[in-house]
C-alpha cells in the first residue's frame, strides 16, 4: 500500500513538473517583442495625430502662414522616430512594420533616398516576415515597374504567409487591371482578368486586406459580379424596393418597357 502510495505522490509530482514546463511565462525575447510592437502602434498614433493637428492648422490659416507651416510638417521629424524604432526593434517583427512606415513618411517627407533604404533592409532582412503584408501596397511607389512586378511575383513564390501572397495577387491583379485600362480597354471585359478575380476570390477567400474591413476575396467576388451581371449587354440583376406610395415592385416588372431611373441623394 505504502508502495502505491509513493508511486502515487510520483506520479503526482510528475504531471505538476510537465505542467509546469508547458506553462511557462513568456521569455524575455517575446516580452520585448510585445513592448516594439506597442511602441510601434503608439508612434503610429502620435504620427496619425500630428498630421490631422497640421492640416487643421493648414486649413485655418493665411496664406503668410502656409508658407511657414510648410516648412513644419511632422513627416521629417516622424521619418527619424521611426528609423530609430526599426534599428531598434531589429531581428523582431516589429522591424518591418517599422520599415515600411520609414517608406510612407520618408515619401510625405519627399526623401526618396530613405524610402528606397527602408525597402532594401526589408527585402534583405525580412522577406520572409508575416509583417510586409503592406509592402505590396508601398513599394510601388518606390521602385521602378519591372523591379515592382519582380518582387510581387517573388513574394509569391518565397512568401510562406497567405495574408503576404494574398497582397502580392492582389496587387498583381490591380496591376494586370491598369495596363488594360491605360492602353483604353475595358477590364471588366477581359477574360484574363475575370480568371485572375475568380483565383483571387478562391485562394484568399478568408485572408483580410490590411486596410478596411473585406478579405481580397470579397473584393475579387466583387470584381466577378460586376463583369458578370452589370456590364453593356447583360440583363440587369432584379431588384425589389417600395413605390412612393409603399407598394412594392420589382425591376423586372418593368421588362420591356421604357423605364426613367432618377438618383439622387444628399451630400
Amino acid at each position: 500500500m505504502n508502495r502505491l502510495l509513493r508511486a502515487s505522490s510520483l506520479l503526482a509530482g510528475l504531471v505538476l513538473t510537465l505542467c509546469a514546463t508547458v506553462f511557462v511565462a513568456p521569455t524575455s525575447d517575446a516580452r520585448q517583442g510585445d513592448a516594439f510592437q506597442q511602441k510601434h502602434e503608439a508612434l503610429t498614433k502620435e504620427y496619425e495625430e500630428a498630421k490631422t493637428k497640421w492640416r487643421a492648422e493648414y486649413q485655418a490659416a493665411d496664406k503668410a502662414k502656409r508658407k511657414e507651416l510648410n516648412t513644419k510638417k511632422p513627416a521629417p521629424e516622424y521619418l527619424a522616430k521611426f528609423q530609430a524604432l526599426a534599428e531598434e526593434a531589429k531581428g523582431t517583427e516589429t522591424a518591418p512594420k517599422a520599415l515600411i512606415a520609414v517608406m510612407n513618411v520618408a515619401m510625405e517627407a519627399r526623401r526618396m533616398p530613405e524610402a528606397v533604404a527602408a525597402y532594401d533592409t526589408v527585402l534583405a532582412n525580412y522577406l520572409t516576415s508575416p509583417a510586409i503584408d503592406m509592402l505590396p501596397f508601398v513599394a510601388q511607389q518606390i521602385v521602378a515597374p519591372e523591379q515592382y512586378e519582380a518582387l510581387l511575383t517573388k513574394l509569391q513564390e518565397s512568401s510562406p504567409h497567405k495574408n503576404v501572397k494574398g497582397a502580392a495577387a492582389f496587387m498583381q491583379w490591380q496591376m494586370a487591371q491598369q495596363k488594360i485600362s491605360m492602353a483604353g480597354g475595358d477590364p471588366n471585359a477581359d477574360a484574363a482578368i475575370l480568371e485572375m478575380a475568380k483565383k483571387l476570390a478562391k485562394d484568399y477567400a478568408d485572408v483580410k486586406a490590411p486596410f478596411g474591413d473585406q478579405t481580397f476575396g470579397q473584393m475579387a467576388e466583387a470584381f466577378v459580379f460586376v463583369a458578370e451581371n452589370l456590364t453593356i449587354g447583360k440583363v440587369a440583376p432584379d431588384q425589389e424596393a417600395i413605390d412612393e406610395n409603399g407598394v412594392k415592385f420589382k425591376v423586372s416588372d418593368y421588362r420591356g418597357k421604357v423605364v426613367v431611373l432618377d438618383f439622387w441623394g444628399y451630400w
